[in-house]
């Protein structure tokens, strides 16, 4: 007998954008039926003035309150909104949560770095047969989660308040120029440093930022596996190339355009760090991750998400071994 199908929903509210998957999930494994993302540039807000304030806070409502409504034209039986960076840091967050659920009429839950990196393993590896140690890192705009798992179980999690937007603005012109991309190759070494030990097998990296350098580095290839060299040799058209050049190359949004070589300085660091020669670039994610751990575990899911991520990864290497 088919197990039975549901509609969820899952809203993140990141440094960039705000983005919004609604899915029909079936078992273990989901399939998107609606997935979009909203530029508000809520990181950069919050750097400047350590707030997210008044009016910043009515447009984040106001767009949670339109994708609830199209959760619920959908057919979604749950919404659950996140946030991540922006909301860690805001000094206001307490305000901005209770005015969204007052005016929107949907609860953000503000993630800690460890959470956001447990859904975010849910979400990269659903499906995937995992054999050996694995790293996974999600590039955000204001902060990178690296998460080191291996098959004895253990998970071990690191966020690093370095993202490609952050990185982007404290270092690098529009275009960076050659020394500022190896500034900030300096930088995200420095930083992921202190990143978990392990020796992985593979590396899977997750976030908009990471698939675009993927798409950059690889155009016209149907695999999103890229390798160190082939990030390497984009960097001199990224010194060369203005945001919104390479926005117009590549069909990007210019604010996303804006930190790809930010991004590909992170990535690059992280391989450099665990001695990966290719990195598989997942769509799959944090959206996904709380998609799937809300369908299994309805409105307790933060109580029982260590468990779930242990469950989940552990079944996969079952999988694998058979």
């Amino acid at each position: 007998m088919e197990s039975p199908r549901e509609v969820f929903a899952a809203l993140d509210v990141g440094s960039t954008s705000v983005h919004f998957l609604v899915a029909d999930v079936n078992g273990g494994s989901l399939t998107p039926v609606h997935d979009e993302s909203v530029f508000l540039g809520l990181g950069e807000v919050v750097r400047e003035s350590r707030r997210l304030g008044e009016a910043k806070t009515v447009e984040l409502s106001r767009l949670v309150a339109r994708f609830s409504d199209q959760a619920a034209a959908l057919g979604a039986c749950q919404l659950v909104a996140v946030a991540t960076e922006p909301l860690r840091r805001a000094a206001d967050a307490s305000r901005v949560v209770r005015s969204v659920e007052r005016d929107a009429g949907v609860g953000i839950e503000v993630l800690t770095h460890d959470e956001e990196a447990r859904l975010t393993v849910v979400g990269a590896a659903s499906g995937r047969a995992i054999d050996g140690e694995l790293v996974i890192v999600d590039i955000g705009g204001g902060s990178t989660e690296i998460v080191a798992w291996s098959r004895d179980g253990e998970l071990l999690v690191t966020g690093v308040r370095i993202g490609a937007g952050s990185l982007t603005r404290e270092t690098a012109g529009d275009p960076p120029t050659a020394e500022e991309i190896e500034d900030m190759r300096r930088e995200a070494r420095l930083v992921v440093a202190d990143a978990p030990d392990a020796s992985p097998s593979g590396m899977v990296a997750v976030g908009g930022t990471a698939e675009k350098v993927a798409r950059i580095a690889s155009p016209g290839s149907a695999s999103l596996d890229v390798s160190r060299d082939a990030i390497e040799a984009i960097l001199p058209e990224l010194s060369a190339t203005t945001a919104e050049a390479l926005a117009d190359r590549y069909a990007l949004r210019p604010a996303r355009a804006r930190i790809v070589p930010a991004g590909a300085a992170i990535l690059l660091a992280v391989m450099e760090r665990y001695g990966v020669p290719v990195v598989t670039v997942s769509t799959a994610g944090l959206r996904e991750g709380t998609v799937l751990v809300a369908a299994e575990a309805g409105i307790g899911w933060r109580d029982r998400l260590s468990a779930i991520v242990r469950d989940r990864l552990t079944g996969s290497v079952s999988a694998a071994a058979r």
